[in-house]
């Protein structure tokens, strides 16, 4: 009976030295202790982000407008005044001196009145105003025009008003003009359309808003100890070549690409880069234990950390 008693302190003891030493890297409940990482709790968290909403039908048919008129499907306004707010489709002529310039000249374009696209004047004079006529605009640029060779200088406008341009609205738009012009019988069929992409949108942008959001919270919780210098190798590797590739598909150099399309400098520049090389380091750590602990196999890193973010969204609760 001693013997026994001394055999399950003994038990004990092992059970809470094989916790204390990391022991419990693949039987351990939901936990990960290894020289690496620590982490528990990486299934079933909770996690703040984005949850799907309602979809109103309002939201809808505004949608759908919206659709129509880039489409070139929308209403052609000719025997109403021009007012703020108003798009309007012009041809436009200007001239100096009774001489027309060229690059003040330009057809078929969309204006917004108010705007203030152009010199002061020009919107506010087609105000009031009904298309279907040619309108002349005497104005003068501004001495601090952008181009010096026309700044301070009398000018010519011009302009012809085609119609005002309006999208279509629950009011004016028919079966018919949804037959007519696009492959939907009527208008319920355009709209359960629109609707079905609309959910899809939805459901793909709130998926990746709540991949970063998990990741975010698991990087935030687990101790990730020390990586091996080939994760972070490969890690900048990678970085350095999405930037060396955007730029040669604009054929820039990357310092340009980061200058115009970034507006990074070399030193905010290499600090993205590091943060962002560190964070995706210490994730490699993470997927390969869990997949590891799981186990999880694939033929590579993407893949493998593909299966574990799979996993992990497939337990995680997501509260908005």
């Amino acid at each position: 009976m001693k013997n026994r008693k001394y055999l399950i302190y003994f038990l004990i003891f092992l059970i809470l030295a094989a916790v204390a030493g990391g022991m419990f890297y693949r039987w351990g409940p939901n936990q990960i202790h290894t020289k690496q990482l620590s982490l528990t709790g990486y299934k079933g968290m909770r996690v703040k982000s984005e949850t799907k909403t309602e979809i109103t039908d309002s939201a809808v048919k505004e949608e759908a407008y919206r659709e129509l008129a880039n489409d070139g499907i929308f209403e052609k306004i000719r025997n109403q005044k021009i007012k703020q707010g108003d798009i309007v489709h012009v041809k436009v002529r200007g001239y100096i001196d009774g001489i027309e310039k060229k690059d003040m000249s330009m057809e078929d374009y969309d204006l917004e009145i108010g705007s203030h696209t152009f010199i002061d004047g020009f919107e506010s004079g087609l105000m009031d105003r009904k298309p279907g006529k040619w309108i002349t605009l005497n104005l003068t640029f501004p001495e601090n025009y952008s181009n010096a060779s026309y700044a301070g200088q009398d000018v010519e406008f011009q302009v012809y008003v085609y119609y005002i341009k309006k999208n279509y609205s629950e009011d004016t738009l028919t079966d018919q003009i949804v037959k007519k012009n696009t492959s939907y019988k009527n208008r319920k069929a355009l709209y359960q359309s629109v609707r079905k992409k609309m959910e899809q949108q939805q459901e793909k942008a709130v998926s990746e808003q709540q991949r970063k959001d998990l990741w975010k919270a698991i990087l935030k919780k687990a101790d990730v100890k020390d990586y091996p210098d080939s994760y972070w190798e490969e890690e900048i590797e990678a970085f350095d070549k999405s930037y060396e590739e955007k730029a040669e598909a604009l054929n820039i150099t990357k310092e340009e690409f980061l200058d115009q399309y970034c507006g990074y400098d070399e030193k905010e520049y290499a600090k993205l880069r590091e943060e962002t090389c560190e964070e995706n380091a210490k994730k490699r750590v993470i997927v390969n234990a869990i997949a590891k602990k799981e186990g999880i196999e694939a033929k590579s890193y993407d893949e493998l950390a593909k299966k574990v973010e799979s996993l992990l969204m497939e337990h995680a609760k997501f509260i908005s």
